[in-house]
């Protein structure tokens, strides 16, 4: 009994087998996986990257098997492991979002497994990454900004964004210095000074889904606050006589309509589109004074200024010249232009400079106005401005109208006599030693117990070239002239004989010098003015002698740094043979940096 049953179980099997192989269609009793569909999919940036469940006809179990998740870049083969899916579901998930490029298409080969085996889908998922768009509207409370003025300068009316995408904060993208915007609100802020001209404004707005940028997105426009001003502001003059004031700074009012207020209670004033104000010849207007206020209109705006110019009209004039300065105190190298606030001269009279000025400043005849030239070589000195106007009845001098004071102000950026028990911070050291990498020899030092800074060059065997270095830098701005004073002294006679000389100490500059540490790199200009020692002396207790004042050249000081380095220097690679080696002992001290700057106008 027991064979005849295995026997039919046999049969069965073999004729299901035959079935399928003459199935096709899989129609007998299987489950063949014959589609798989799932919805392509276009995620924000910050989205949780998850596809649909996939659409399939089975009614058996199916479990799933993600066999690459690619995109047709090469350089995306690795991306695999960026994706998963869940086995019972068939739901694709990116593990991580940002590994993915915006506007490249991703897609996903799935296996389907059924008890009829394993169906293979490729690019069965199509997914990508797109930014998130919307927009910002922006307005402007006005529509420009002085230059000082702080507050909105841009508000954020409204956003439009696509459904289920809520606003989070806003980013100002490389802003100039002087503007910020509230992270909240969007509303963007001038917080401080800001050069005159048009600043397009980039905006980062971040969402929940992702962030989308809006270049030059607001225009801010800022202008300066105008300025009109005339000198000589104050003229002096008899009704019969003219006058032509010309603006001496007319700033920010570029396509400007002037016009003058009221007339200002003058018969025949008038002014032009460049601001220049005449009143003419015989104009007849009542003896008194009068102030002059310019009406500027520009960009829809209106700007007054009041006592632009002041009138006098008198029956009779003589000679007056003044100026509203009664002494400048420059710089040689600050520039300044003296213009009288009153000129104010009879008819057929002229004007002659009794003061003697030196080359750089100049007298104008016409005007009075003296000019001082920028960047000068003056020597101190004072120089009180005396005219004389000369009349047709006669010579009037004018004395004394205004001092102009030359004076070079000093500022001290080293004084060190050498007598404390360790170098400053100021000073940097290093010692270079060339064919000897066993020694170092000793740098710099000073000690409590001697009052000078000392570095040893001693002889060793071997061949070799030793640099011992002490150095400053120092930050300067706008320095124009710098002085150097040192005494100096060695303890042993340096030799010139034969054609050969001893030049072990010297003092160098630079301009490539930033500081550091390394000084032997930088590039420096030995100053063969310096006065160096080359007698020997008990330099713990002898003489020192002073290297002189040393004026250093301007191309080290025309940048931001001043760089001086001391240098105890030994040659034993090229001394020649018949020239016996010699240590030395090197000291300095009583160290002065002097530096002169150029400052503004003092004005008294």
């Amino acid at each position: 009994m027991k064979q005849l049953l295995y026997t039919a179980f046999i049969v069965l099997l073999i004729s299901i087998v035959s079935c399928q192989k003459n199935d096709p269609i899989n129609t007998v009793g299987t489950e063949y996986m014959d589609s798989l569909t799932y919805s392509s999919t276009l995620f924000y940036p910050l989205d949780n990257m998850e596809s649909d469940a996939p659409v399939y006809d089975n009614t058996f179990g199916v479990h799933f098997q993600l066999e690459n998740f690619y995109s047709a870049d090469p350089a995306d083969s690795m991306l695999y492991e960026n994706a998963s899916i869940d086995k019972e579901t068939g739901v694709i998930s990116i593990n991580d979002g940002t590994q993915l490029e915006l506007g490249k298409e991703y897609f996903a080969d799935v296996a389907a497994f059924t008890v009829s085996g394993k169906r293979l889908f490729s690019k069965v998922w199509t997914m990508g990454v797109t930014n998130v768009e919307g927009e910002l509207f922006y307005s402007y409370p006005a529509p420009s900004y002085e230059r000082n003025f702080e507050g909105e300068v841009a508000h954020l009316d409204s956003v439009d964004f696509t459904e289920n995408v809520e606003m989070s904060t806003f980013q100002l993208l490389d802003a100039p210095r002087g503007f910020e915007i509230d992270e909240e609100n969007g509303h963007i802020l001038k917080t401080g000074y800001v050069e005159v001209g048009k600043y397009p404004l980039t905006v980062q707005a971040n969402t929940t889904a992702g962030s989308t940028i809006k270049k030059d997105i607001v225009m801010v426009n800022i202008y300066g606050a105008p300025v009109l001003t005339y000198q000589p502001s104050f003229f002096k003059i008899q009704g019969n006589y003219d006058i032509t004031a010309t603006p001496t700074e007319l700033d920010f009012l570029d396509g400007a309509v002037f016009s003058i207020k009221d007339n200002s209670g003058l018969s025949g004033i008038s002014i032009d589109q460049n601001a220049v104000i005449t009143l003419p010849e015989n104009h007849n207007n009542a003896i008194g004074e009068y102030s002059v206020t310019v009406v500027a209109v520009v960009d829809a705006q209106t700007f007054e200024f009041e006592e632009a110019i002041k009138i006098e009209i008198v029956d009779m004039i003589s000679p007056e010249i003044t100026f509203a300065e009664n002494k400048v105190t420059l710089s040689p190298w600050t520039p300044y232009t003296l213009t009288p606030e009153l000129f104010s001269l009879p008819r057929n009279t002229t004007v002659a400079l009794e003061t003697v000025l030196p080359t750089g400043m100049a007298f104008d005849a016409t005007t009075g106005v003296i000019t001082i030239d920028e960047d000068q070589e003056f020597a101190d000195a004072t120089y009180p401005i005396t005219m004389v106007a000369s009349t047709p009845e006669g010579d009037v001098r004018l004395e004394n109208l205004v001092q102009v004071v030359i004076e070079m102000k000093e500022e001290i950026l080293l004084e060190d006599d050498m007598t404390e028990s360790s170098l400053r911070d100021d000073y940097i050291t290093q010692q270079i030693v060339e064919g000897d990498e066993e020694r170092s020899g000793a740098n710099w030092n000073t000690t409590g117990s001697r009052d000078y800074c000392r570095s040893q060059a001693n002889v060793w065997s071997g061949t070799y070239i030793r640099h011992s270095y002490i150095a400053v830098s120092y930050e300067i701005d706008n320095v124009k002239r710098a002085t150097l004073t040192f005494d100096n002294g060695v303890n042993k006679d340096l030799k010139d004989e034969n054609g050969y000389r001893e030049d072990f100490f010297s003092v160098n500059y630079s301009s490539n010098f930033t500081g550091s540490d390394d000084i032997h790199s930088a590039t420096w200009t030995k100053d063969s003015n310096a006065n160096i020692s080359r007698t020997g002396t008990d330099i713990d207790n002898g003489q020192y002698i002073n290297s002189g004042v040393l004026e250093i050249p301007t191309e080290f000081i025309n940048g931001n740094r001043l760089n001086i380095a001391w240098l105890a220097f030994k040659d034993y690679i090229n001394i020649p043979d018949t020239v016996a080696k010699t240590g030395h002992t090197f000291g300095f001290k009583n160290i002065v940096i002097k530096t002169y700057s150029k400052y503004d106008a003092i004005i008294e």
